[in-house]
């Protein structure tokens, strides 16, 4: 290979002066020093060549001569691409950056080696045998604390922590309303309460609308949302929708039969839009429109069918059947799972008193609990003083709050359960003495009064959750079922014992309604305070039945000789009970009635084909049996499958 000839020399050079030209300036002692610390030579870019339009349009290839050779075939003029403008530089948000790093530190604050091992809580088994889903170690554990995480100060606002205890110690602070998507949400969870916080800080640093997220998943939530709570069918309104009388008289009706005994709803703030309701339904605002519909309901459940075929025009069962699709259209149309607010709450409140005796007692439990997981986000389990509301709000969430848990204590005792409430640990406060009249949304202070009011009811039912709140009843069936031991064993002391602590329990419940009774109860003030005094007999009636050892029973040794008699003894009491307030109260006696539940006649019936057709338990059996057909009119439709067993089984007898 010879040596590159003087031609080759300045194609070479021709060739090198393409490439980026070096810096020369290389005898700048501080220039070479940087460049031997660190090792980096920076080269200066030339300017990036466009191609011209034409080529650019064309999508070739441009030999970026001017002209270049395709502008020239095309013999039009050259016209060099202007650069496209930069772009402005991403700006940085400093105050985002800064919460993130905060929140991050948060979280290593955390303390999470507590939840490293999970212990799964033992089955309730009739032997000691281990389940499956126990890990075979989790006896032996100790069980996790839990997750500890609880900073006196709030990194993230340089104030003091939003649960600082200022008035009392307590195990757990109440918590705080945090607003979400226009709606007030309960947290009582420190970490979540920081979180809550920031996000709305970062989306007002970010400029993003909660409507905007709302928009985006609105589809999503009302397709699916509502359809696993219960059977909502999408009807019109208009199809059923009452006259102007007909409302009227439905509301004369629940002021009467429905409002003494639940006390959910402040007359005379709804009274007015009641009215507007008889004028033109269609002007009332959505969120209230469930809960019209829900006293319609309620009106109609308490009426007699020859009521309801008077007032309505039609039966009561399809009364029943229309309004309550209305219902569920209404409490759909407004997202109710998302959106609850004290309306929609008072909706739904109403709404499960009227399924009482009418739906499968599972799917009631199942149904009120969701209710419960609603008020629970809405907070009614912290009483609202702590929280900070107005005096009337305050008011009418608690009143709110204790039908509620009674609801869902009386349905999980209803599905088999032991009715231990869903949230045991909440403060709220009872309901206070006071009239409707005597309270408003503009009231700055409640002020119980020292006598008789519309409350009474309500303060009995209330104060009845507030001591099985504190005196659970999970230790009943062991004592009923020790029954069976023998006298002198260890089992049948624990059982005697067990039902002597549960009679002493509700001797103290009894001296507590004697004290309502005697402050706030007046049987000559009207139907209600009737009602409320028989409340304490009854419960007294079946404590002292249950609480009655077998073998100390009059019937003992005749008509009761196993636990499983002694159980029917319980039963014929409780639904006697059951039929004398029927009898006593007869303006209320549609409430009465809800408390029938068709397994328990089921059980007598079937205790009926074990036992002589003759004799005390008998007689009293079938006497029930009479009214039950009498007092619920749907039995006699057998097209239900229920209805059909229970009357092949009256029929085999």
């Amino acid at each position: 290979m010879g040596l590159p000839t003087s031609s080759q020399h300045s194609q070479g050079g021709a060739s090198s002066s393409r490439l980026p030209a070096l810096h020369t300036d290389l005898n700048d002692a501080q220039r070479w020093q940087a460049i031997r610390q660190t090792g980096v030579y920076h080269q200066q870019k030339n300017p990036r060549v466009l191609a011209c339009v034409l080529c650019q349009k064309r999508k070739v290839k441009c030999d970026q001569e001017k002209p270049c050779s395709t502008c020239i075939k095309a013999s039009i003029p050259c016209v060099p691409t202007q650069a496209a403008p930069i772009r402005p530089r991403r700006r940085q948000h400093h105050e985002l950056q800064e919460r993130l790093a905060r929140c991050e530190a948060l979280l290593e604050n955390c303390d999470f080696s507590a939840v490293s091992h999970v212990e799964f809580a033992p089955p309730l088994l009739l032997d000691d045998k281990p389940s499956i889903a126990t890990p075979i170690n989790s006896r032996s554990q100790p069980r996790p604390p839990g997750l500890a995480c609880a900073p006196k100060q709030n990194p993230l606002r340089g104030a003091p922590d939003v649960f600082e205890e200022t008035e009392c110690p307590r195990t757990r602070h109440p918590g705080q309303l945090v607003v979400e998507k226009g709606q007030v949400k309960f947290v009582d969870n420190y970490l979540w309460a920081v979180i809550y916080e920031d996000l709305q800080a970062i989306r007002q640093v970010l400029n993003v609308e909660e409507d905007d997220l709302d928009a985006s998943d609105a589809n999503a939530v009302n397709e699916g949302a509502n359809s696993g709570v219960a059977d909502y069918v999408r009807v019109k309104q208009a199809d059923y929708m009452l006259t102007s009388v007909q409302i009227l008289r439905l509301w004369k009706l629940f002021l009467e039969r429905v409002n003494p005994l639940t006390k959910l709803i402040h007359v005379p703030t709804l009274e007015p839009v009641v009215i507007e309701a008889a004028m033109s339904h269609r002007s009332i605002l959505r969120n209230t429109q469930p809960l019209l519909f829900a006293i319609y309901l309620a009106s109609v459940i308490s009426m007699t069918s020859a009521e309801a075929l008077a007032i309505l025009g039609i039966k009561k069962c399809e009364a029943v059947e229309k309004l309550t699709k209305c219902l569920k259209a209404a409490l759909t149309e407004v997202n109710f799972l998302t959106n609850c607010d004290t309306t929609i709450m008072q909706a739904l409140v109403l709404y499960l008193i009227s399924l009482q005796g009418r739906l499968d007692s599972h799917a009631a439990w199942i149904m009120s609990g969701v209710v419960i997981r609603l008020a629970q986000k809405m907070g009614l389990f912290r009483d609202s003083e702590r929280l900070g509301l107005p005096p009337f709000e305050t008011e009418m969430r608690r009143r709110l709050w204790w039908p509620l848990v009674m609801l869902d204590h009386k349905y999980s005792l209803f599905s088999g359960l032991n009715g231990e409430f869903v949230s045991p640990g909440w403060d709220t406060k009872l309901p206070q003495n006071i009239n409707d009249s005597d309270l408003s949304p503009a009231s700055t202070e409640v002020k119980p009064q020292p006598g008789p009011t519309e409350m009474v009811f309500s303060l009995v039912v209330s104060q009845v959750a507030s001591f099985i709140k504190d005196h659970p009843l999970d230790g009943l069936g062991l004592a009923l079922r020790g029954q069976g031991a023998e006298p002198g064993t260890s089992e049948y002391e624990v059982s005697v014992a067990g039902l002597q602590k549960f009679h002493n329990d509700f001797e103290c419940l009894e001296a507590r309604l004697l004290c309502i009774e005697k402050q706030y109860c007046d049987p000559s003030a009207g139907p209600i305070h009737l009602a409320a005094s028989r409340v304490r007999l009854s419960i007294m009636d079946k404590v002292r039945c249950i609480a009655l050892p077998m073998r100390e029973t009059p019937e003992w040794g005749t008509d009761v000789c196993n636990v499983q008699d002694n159980i029917f003894r319980i039963w014929l009491t409780h639904h006697e009970s059951i039929m004398k307030q029927i009898h006593d109260c007869a303006d209320f006696a549609w409430y009465y009635k809800s408390h029938f539940h068709i397994d328990s006649l089921l059980f007598l019936l079937s205790q009926l084909f074990k036992r002589r057709p003759v004799g005390p338990f008998a007689e009293r059996a079938w006497r029930l049996i009479d009214l039950s057909y009498q007092h619920h009119e749907g039995l006699w439709d057998i097209s239900h499958s229920r209805h059909a067993e229970m009357s092949s089984f009256v029929l085999s007898l």
